[in-house]
């Protein structure tokens, strides 16, 4: 008896350590859904993926393989 009691105690430990985890991404879940359309989140987008850059600036990539 005291056995199943432990045994459900640690079944809800896990559970809500489940919920916790599962809140804290639903909230940089909804950070990042909250960016998008902003300008800043635009400009993050182009630079990243798309590679764009300002007219007036210039960027280099390092191929060397070095930190």
């Amino acid at each position: 008896m005291q056995a199943d009691i432990n045994e459900k105690k640690n079944e809800l430990d896990a559970v809500r350590q489940q919920y916790t985890e599962s809140l804290i991404r639903n909230e940089e879940l909804q950070k990042t859904l909250d960016s998008y359309g902003t300008d800043e989140f635009i400009e993050e987008q182009a630079r990243e993926k798309l590679g764009y850059a300002y007219p007036e600036e210039h960027f280099y990539i390092d191929v060397s393989g070095t930190d």
